[in-house]
Formats: C-alpha cells, structure tokens, sequence
C-alpha cells in the first residue's frame, strides 16, 4: 500500500512538472459561410465541442467566457473572418500558443468544416484541415476534428482515433443545439429557457445544469442556483467548479455552516488561496474565530497577487481585537494596493485602539479622502461586514490542482480487483480515476494489463502508448513489445524491445524478446 502511495505521489509531482510545459490553446467560433443563418449556432458549437475534445494534460484550453472578453476589448464581433494581424493580436491578449481559426458550409444538412492552426509568435498558419458529415453527426465530426487537431499540435500524441473517439459521449442533437444556443442568448429568460430545454431533452445534461446554475448564480438568485449545483452533484461527481459556486451561494445565504462544508471538502481537491479564504469567511461568520482565523493566514501566506487575501486577515484580526497583528497584515496590504480606502479605515481604528492617536488621525484623513462614505461609519459608530468574498477562481486551477485525497486508495481498489479476476470492476473503477488523472502513467499500465487480461490486444497497446507518452518505463516498453510480438508485428515489437534495452540494459526480457525477433528474421530470410 506504501509503495502504491509513493507512486500516486510521485506521479502527481510529474504531473504539475508537466504543467508547466503545458502549451496553450483557444478556439475561436466557426465561421458560417452559408447564407442560412438559422445554423449561426453550429460556428460557437464546434468551438465548444473542440474545447472538450481538448481537455488534455499537455494542453491548456483557454475557456469561451476568457475569450469573449478579449473580443470584447479588442472591439470585435464574435464569428467573423478576421485579418490575420487581428488573430495575432487575439493569441497575443489570451497569451495562447495556437489559436485554432475555422469555418464552415452546410447545403441540404451536409456540413463542411475547415480550420487551421495559428503561432502567434511567428505569425505562421498552417494548411486547412477539412472534414464533411451530415449536420446530425455534428458530435462525431467535431471528435474526428479533435483528433486531427491534436496530431497537428502534437504529432506524437498516442491514442488512435478509434480510441479518442470512444472518450466522448453524444448527447441528443436537439439538446446540444438548445445548449448552444443558451450560451449564445443574450437576454437572460430566453437564455435559461434554452437551457433548461436542454436538459429536458438530454435528461440530465450536465454542461446545461452547470450553466442553468452559475448564470442564477450571476444574477443572485441563490437559492435556484443551489438547486441545480445539488442536480449537478447527483449526475456527476467531482464538478470542483460546481462545488465552489455552491459555497459562494450559501455564504451570500449566510448558511455559514454549509459554506464551510462546501469549501472543506473543496479544500481536499484544490487547495487554493480562493477555497482557504473563504472557508476562512465562512468560519468566521458563524463564530468559529480560531479556525477561521487559520484558513485566513494561509490564503494570506507568502506573496499572493490579490491583495484581498491580507485585507481579510486584517479585518478578521481586528474584529478579535488582535491589533497589531491586524496592523502588519494591512501593512503588507498597502504595500500591494495603497489606494484602498477600507484598508486604510482598519488602519485608523487598529491605530486608535493601540492609542496610537497622531497614526491614526492621518490614516483617517486618508480612508476620508478615498471614500467620504466612511464619515457615516464613524458617526453611527458601526461598521459594516468587510469581508471580501472572494468569486472568481481561474477554471485551470481546478484541473491543475485536482488530485484526489482518495487517489492512493482508489487505485489500491482496482488492483485488488484486477488481482481477484474481476476484471470489468477493476476496469471500471480505473475509467473513474483516469477521469480525474489522465497524466497516469501507471493507471494507463494497469488498464493495459486488465485489457490484455479480457483479450482486447489492440485497445491494451493503445492504453500502453498512452502511459509511455507520460512516463517512459522498462515495463510499459518491454510489455508494449510482447503484445507486438503477439499480434505478429514484429517490427514494431523489435522497435519497443530495443527501446526498453536502451532505458535498462540490463533488462533479461527485451533481450529475449530480441533473441526470438531475430530468430524468426533467420527462419523467414
């Protein structure tokens, strides 16, 4: 069990290595060059269908919201032909090493789609890669895209299409076009009722329940935007974004302790400034000053950008009348943004109440020229909450931070199944946990030797492909070898053996391996 722990651990240091070599990518709506406008919405579909499609470790999606505001800085439309210098300034403000540009035509429900890849950096676009379907299998085409897509970026990525495409579930077509067109509405009623149709027609489509969610979540609506996060969690498990909407609607609620509930249990999967500092929030609010006053210190720990982290902690030191303490941290908040009249309010009351008079007469005078709303605060002797929640966290963090507390015991459950012969559990408990960590390399060895195990050759190799992408092992090459070898390929078998022999010289079974290749080379010659 020690061992299995150490592995999982170790993994998920190679995986945040692999991070920070991630390249990044955005997808801009398709163009529409047909003149029927009633299928505008198949240009912002495709565009989200890829982004699905390319959800993986060594990517970086940037998300449609991230992208909207961009267009919107830059003063342009969305779905339009733009120039070439317009798409480098757009790959330029997202910070993106590609910026994926397509369009395309439908005549009699046919669809032909085409994109092309942009470098930024270099100015450099690729050729068009086209694809052509009925608008029906719009889902499959956009998978067959994706796969192209990744090849392009990453001529060594490992799955074969046969097996991407297995990776993704249709949903019914009308109700991903009532999805789409939900994200597309503007006006907020039709919107939701675009969605909400959505998920009558997908039963339980979670991309809608998450939108119908975070959208009543924006207009504050928070009791209705709790219902459909709670729908969400019993369709489908580990939503962390989901999670952190729900706690931030509880706390406007002021059902503190529920909020803490939430952003604990978040707190095990993405351990981050945003869940630390409001589950501090949380705690406080109910009384529980101790330990809400702990979660404030570590969102506050070491040099974080946003400067709300240390004007909590103030906020929440000065309230227990720990006020010196208050004053170094609001000191460290200054330093980061010195225009912050509430800042300098606490300043003024922490200096009073050390009887440090002429300090906080000038820090007065200053909370007063930012904001002369606080003379109001000083006459009724009150003031008010100053918390500050905080409602934004970066959609990455939660894919870059999502290894589970109960990964090591989870995948210790798949190998007492795989070694109990119950293969279609163990199997299936390892598509659960492969889900959350896609960069294991030793789950996808594993699903390798279960697949092996149930006599699916082809889909064992293509698993083992995968897990050397990650992490290159003796054993994942050695074992890649002896399938090749199974199946008669003797060449690629001869390949993987000679690589397992340069990682590990020493390695008795590619040299067996080898012996036999050329053995059989002797017999055939």
């Amino acid at each position: 069990m020690k061992q299995v722990i150490v592995v999982i651990i170790l993994m998920l240091f190679s995986w945040i290595d692999l991070l920070a070599t991630a390249r990044t990518i955005v997808v801009l709506p398709f163009v529409n060059l047909s003149k029927n406008q009633e299928i505008h919405w198949v240009g912002e579909g495709l565009s989200e269908l890829l982004q699905e499609r390319l959800e993986w470790p060594k990517l970086k999606v940037i998300a449609r919201q991230e992208r909207i505001q961009v267009f919107e800085q830059l003063g342009l439309p969305n779905a339009i032909t733009l120039s070439r210098a317009s798409l480098i300034k757009i790959g330029e403000q997202l910070k993106a090493d590609w910026v994926v540009v397509g369009q395309f035509h439908c005549l009699e429900r046919q669809l032909r789609i085409s994109f092309s890849v942009l470098d930024p950096s270099r100015g450099f676009l690729s050729s068009q890669v086209q694809e052509e379907d009925t608008l029906d299998k719009i889902q499959h085409l956009s998978t067959r895209l994706g796969w192209r897509l990744m090849k392009l970026t990453d001529p060594e990525f490992p799955l074969e299409l046969e097996f991407f495409t297995s990776r993704f579930k249709a949903v019914p077509n009308a109700a991903f076009e009532h999805y789409i067109r939900g994200l597309m509405e503007s006006d907020k009623f039709r919107q939701l009722q675009y969605l909400r149709q959505a998920d009558r027609l997908a039963q339980n489509y979670s991309a809608a329940i998450f939108q119908l969610g975070r959208i009543y979540h924006e207009q504050k609506a928070y009791s209705n935007s709790s219902f459909w996060f709670n729908k969400l969690f019993q369709v489908e498990n580990g939503f962390e974004e989901g999670k952190f909407f729900l706690g931030l609607n509880h706390l406007y609620l002021k059902e503190y302790e529920k909020a803490a509930l939430v952003f604990r249990s978040l707190n095990g999967t993405i351990p981050l400034r945003e869940v630390y500092g409001n589950l501090g929030i949380a705690l406080a609010r109910q009384g529980a000053h101790g330990e809400g006053t702990y979660w404030l210190e570590q969102a506050a720990k070491g040099n974080p950008r946003n400067s709300n982290f240390h004007f909590n902690l103030a906020y929440n030191l000065w309230r227990t009348r720990k006020f010196k303490r208050a004053l170094e941290s609001l000191s460290e908040m200054l330093k980061k943004n010195p225009a912050d009249s509430e800042a300098h309010y606490l300043l003024y009351k922490c200096f009073e109440s050390v009887g440090r008079s002429e300090e906080a007469t000038k820090s007065w005078k200053q909370a007063l020229k930012l904001k002369p709303a606080v003379k109001i605060w000083k006459i009724r002797k009150y003031t008010p909450d100053l918390y500050r929640v905080h409602e934004r966290i970066d959609r990455g963090s939660f894919r870059k931070h999502n290894f589970r507390e109960d990964a090591p015991e989870h995948f210790w459950n798949v190998l007492k199944e795989f070694r109990s012969g119950r293969l279609s559990q163990a199997e299936q408990k390892l598509v659960q946990l492969i889900s959350k960590m896609p960069e294991d390399a030793d789950a996808h060895l594993l699903m390798a030797k279960i697949l092996q195990a149930k006599g699916n050759t082809r889909r064992a190799i293509s698993e083992l492909k995968v897990s050397v992408f990650f992490k290159d092992s003796v054993e994942a090459r050695v074992f890649l070898s002896e399938l090749y070898f199974s199946i008669e390929q003797f060449e690629e078998a001869n390949t993987e053996a000679s690589v397992a022999l340069s990682l590990d010289p020493k390695s008795q079974r590619a040299r067996e391996i080898l012996d036999l290749l050329k053995a059989i080379s002797k017999d055939t010659s």
